[in-house]
């Protein structure tokens, strides 16, 4: 993993097409770039209040590098540029015009749980990408991110913002 300065994903933790999108990006980052934390998560809240976006309503996927930010489809997009295979290709969505892109990913958004459902508990990463999430598993209930009352957290490493 690249540690250094990473790109951090905020994802809305109990959204199940969000958790799949989350484990297909750890798949196919094969640099390591990439780490992540859920929005329910303390790391997550604290990110997102820190960029002015509602920390008990997450929207939108949300990438962070260092004092730089992305959301929506700038952000799906902004990821697929640092993916291995064919997924950089997809930085060719860029030169739709943005308010097509938008309305389609708010479309999607706005629609998640209805189309892909909603976890009411956690689910654990396997162990190979679990170090990449910044909210560490919870040694004594096994749970991470804080995506439900039956989850806890542990505090975030105070390398990151």
């Amino acid at each position: 993993m690249n540690s250094r300065n990473p790109f951090i994903v905020v994802y809305d933790g109990v959204c199940s097409l969000c958790g799949t999108a989350i484990h297909f990006i750890a798949r196919h980052d094969r640099r390591g770039v990439f780490v992540f934390t859920s929005a329910q998560s303390p790391t997550g809240q604290r990110l997102l209040a820190q960029l002015g976006l509602p920390p008990d309503k997450p929207e939108t996927l949300v990438l962070v590098k260092g004092k730089l930010f992305w959301s929506g489809s700038d952000a799906v997009i902004e990821i697929s540029r640092h993916l291995s295979g064919i997924w950089p290709a997809l930085q060719w969505f860029r030169w739709l015009p943005r308010s097509v892109r938008e309305g389609l990913y708010t479309r999607v958004s706005r629609n998640r749980y209805r189309w892909f459902g909603k976890k009411s508990r956690c689910k654990m990463p396997p162990a190979p990408v679990r170090r990449r999430f910044l909210d560490v598993p919870d040694k004594s209930t096994g749970a991470y991110g804080g995506l439900s009352p039956r989850c806890t957290a542990t505090p975030p490493p105070q390398s990151f913002p």
